[in-house]
Order: structure tokens, then C-alpha cells, then sequence
């Protein structure tokens, strides 16, 4: 007996070091996952927003600017495809490959000077981001009742990178030109495709799994649809907000700091807001998401100096994050089999609004300007809330779902956190 006892001490002394251990390398490779995003994101900021203006510099028409954004988002419209792909034959494998083709599209703006080395560019963008995005976001997504901060935690590293990128690519711009900017970006997306690589634990290898088919039920679709009027109305907002910056007197730098704002405003909302939806769950926070970015175009149209914007970015930046997380969360809760394939799916929508919304940004920018721009795309957003409001309705009414429900501690599916 007495031998038996410092034996059983000795063993639960190991087994508690062995989890310390265990613990300290996954959160040692959950930053390393968050250092690639914030590098990556920041990558895919200079190459989205000085690329119009370097576009537009050139002597770009309205169409064509507004085909910069159209392009990449048509490529990110692959994300499902993508996301299936990770879950299959291994996330980081996938997420390295697609910052591979961020580093080839900042070659390709830098050396550009016509519409199609424009477009080019950002089609490799496109597709390099539709490979990285659903890919790290599912290896990031935590389960359970954490789900929401993990999420959040990648969000946060992504407008990291986001204000990163404006910030130095403005700097940049200004001091010496936007083709130095470009360089920039290449450099960031070669810093996370390091970065990722030591997080791969052996070149990014993966057991190979089967994926389970995902059911698209009609809350999913309302989802689906909501993201496709709410993320198109915002990305066609800022497809042409870098020239209006532009023509209510910003320089290169004052429009990369305007912008930034919104980004700086997300990472602590970001994780705030995933606590937040842990807590009361993801229906009224998505509502909310919608809502405010709604009110955001509609503030676009009024704006008469680029300080107006400063609180307008803010108010942006707590809507997306409520809307981002929330949106994410409460997909992957849905069909926890396949994150990776459904990420990938609300991914596609987005850029599915993302593909339309900057056509008929530029279009109803040669025609009414852009304020009136502002206002087709606020009329649009409303569509967004609109399907928003009634997947709330239909979460309320509906019976959880055995099949997909979490349970808790306190008897509550995870279904019924939904709606809070």
C-alpha cells in the first residue's frame, strides 16, 4: 500500500504534464495559424483596395474598377469546392497552396498596366483566397460552447491583418508608389506561407477522411441568402468607397487609415462578440449584423468628408463582427459534420453578392454616381435583413433538431442557443 500510493502519484503527475504539454503545443499552433492569417489577410487587403486605386490611376473606367473586385470575387465563388476539398485531403495543405497564388498575384499587379493584368491579378487572388479561407477557418473553429471565441479569435487575426495591410500599403503607396505596395504584399504572403508551414507539424499532412454530405435545411438556406444580400451590398459599397475617399480630397495614405478603422475596430470586437454569441447564442447578434451594415451604406451616401467616416467605419466593424461571427458559428453548428464544406458554401455566397453587387455599383455609378451607388446598394442590403429577420422566426418556431443538438449542462440543445 505504501508503494502503491507515491506510484499512483507519480502517475497522475505524468499524465498532468503530458496534458500541459498537449495544451501549450495547441495553443503554440493556434497562433502560428493566427500570425498566417493576419499575414495573409493583410496580403489580400493591398492587393484588393490599392489595386483599384492603382487601377483607377491608370485611367481605368468605372466598369473596369468595378471588374477588379467582380473578378476575384467570381473566383472565391469555388470556396465549397475548396472547403470540401480540406476537409478531405487536408486543411493546411490547401490553405498553403492558396496563399501560393497570393504571392503569384502580387507579382502579377506589380508588373501590371492594362485592364487585363488588373483582372489577372486578382482572379489569382480570388481563387488563392478561396482556398485559404474556408480551409483555416474550419482548422481554427472550436466545438462545443467555445465555438463562438474560436471563431472569433480567427476573425480577430483576419482584421489584424485587414488594418495591417491598408495601414502599411497606404504608407507605402504614398512614400514611394503602389507597385512598391504590391511588393509588400508579396513579402506578407511569403511571411505566411512560413509561418503556416512550421504549423503543418510535417509539411501539412493530414489523414485523409470522409466528409459527410451536408443537408441544406431551411434555416441554412436563409442563411445562405441573407449572406449573399448582406456581404454583396458591402463588398460592392467598398468596391467604389477607395475612389470616393478619393474625390472628397483623401490622399493614398488618409484613404488607407479611413479604411483601417473599421478593420482596428474588429479585433477586440471580434472576440467580444464570440463571447457574446457563446452567451446568448447566434440569431440576435446575426440580426443585428445585418441591420447595422444596412445603415452603414445608407451613412456612404450623406458622407461630405472623409472624417465623416471615421464613426460610420466603427459602426461597421461591430456590425461585420456580429454578423462574421455569428454567421460562421452558427453554420458550422448546423452541420458540425462538414464544417469545412458548409464554411466553404456561406463563403460562396458571399462572393456570389460580391460578384453582382460591384457590376451594379459601377454601372449605377456611371449613371447616378456614387452616391446614388450608395443607395441602390443600401435598397439592396435591406433584401439581406429581410431574410435575416425570417431566419430568426423560422429558428424560433422550429423544433431542435436531435441530430444536430449539442447538449448542455443545463438541459438546452445547442439548437436552441441559436436563437438565444
Amino acid at each position: 500500500m505504501t508503494c502503491a500510493v507515491p506510484l499512483w502519484l507519480g502517475r497522475c503527475c505524468a499524465e498532468r504534464g503530458e496534458g500541459m504539454r498537449g495544451e501549450r503545443r495547441a495553443r503554440a499552433r493556434v497562433l502560428k495559424l493566427a500570425i498566417a492569417t493576419l499575414a495573409t489577410s493583410a496580403s489580400g487587403n493591398i492587393l484588393w483596395i490599392y489595386l483599384i486605386l492603382h487601377a483607377r490611376s491608370r485611367g481605368a473606367s468605372e466598369v473596369v474598377v468595378s471588374l477588379i473586385t467582380t473578378s476575384s470575387s467570381l473566383m472565391l465563388l469555388t470556396s465549397p469546392l475548396w472547403g470540401h476539398v480540406s476537409d478531405v485531403a487536408g486543411r493546411l495543405r490547401v490553405a498553403a497552396c492558396g496563399i501560393s497564388l497570393l504571392a503569384a498575384s502580387s507579382l502579377v499587379a506589380a508588373s501590371s498596366r492594362g485592364a487585363l493584368e488588373f483582372i489577372s491579378s486578382r482572379l489569382l487572388a480570388g481563387l488563392g483566397l478561396a482556398m485559404f479561407v474556408p480551409a483555416v477557418m474550419a482548422e481554427m473553429s472550436g466545438s462545443g460552447s467555445r465555438r463562438g471565441l474560436s471563431i472569433g479569435i480567427y476573425s480577430a487575426s483576419q482584421s489584424a491583418g485587414w488594418a495591417l495591410g491598408l495601414t502599411l500599403g497606404g504608407l507605402v503607396a504614398r512614400a514611394l508608389s503602389t507597385t512598391h505596395a504590391f511588393y509588400l504584399s508579396l513579402a506578407l504572403s511569403s511571411i505566411g506561407l512560413a509561418t503556416l508551414l512550421t504549423a503543418t507539424g510535417g509539411g501539412g499532412r493530414t489523414a485523409r477522411t470522409r466528409a459527410p454530405r451536408a443537408v441544406v435545411t431551411k434555416p441554412l438556406a436563409l442563411l445562405f441568402a441573407s449572406s449573399f444580400f448582406r456581404d454583396g451590398s458591402i463588398i460592392g459599397a467598398y468596391s467604389v468607397l477607395p475612389v470616393f475617399l478619393k474625390e472628397l480630397g483623401a490622399t493614398d495614405d488618409l484613404v488607407g487609415v479611413v479604411l483601417a478603422v473599421n478593420s482596428l475596430a474588429q479585433i477586440p470586437l471580434m472576440l467580444l462578440v464570440g463571447r457574446l454569441v457563446d452567451s446568448i447564442g447566434e440569431g440576435p447578434v446575426f440580426v443585428c449584423g445585418v441591420l447595422g451594415t444596412s445603415a452603414v451604406i445608407i451613412m456612404y451616401s450623406v458622407a461630405g468628408s472623409p472624417l465623416d467616416l471615421l464613426p460610420v467605419q466603427v459602426l461597421l466593424a461591430l456590425s461585420f463582427s456580429s454578423f462574421y461571427v455569428s454567421s460562421r458559428s452558427l453554420a458550422s453548428r448546423l452541420v458540425p459534420g462538414s464544417v469545412g464544406a458548409v464554411l466553404g458554401a456561406l463563403t460562396l455566397c458571399r462572393h456570389a453578392g460580391g460578384t453582382l453587387m460591384p457590376l451594379l455599383a459601377g454601372l449605377t455609378w456611371a449613371i447616378w454616381g456614387i452616391r446614388g451607388a450608395f443607395v441602390a446598394l443600401h435598397l439592396t442590403s435591406l433584401l439581406g435583413l429581410g431574410m435575416a429577420l425570417a431566419l430568426l422566426a423560422t429558428m424560433r418556431g422550429a423544433p431542435a433538431p436531435k441530430s444536430h443538438g449539442e447538449q448542455r449542462g443545463d438541459g438546452r440543445s445547442g439548437y436552441d442557443q441559436l436563437v438565444g
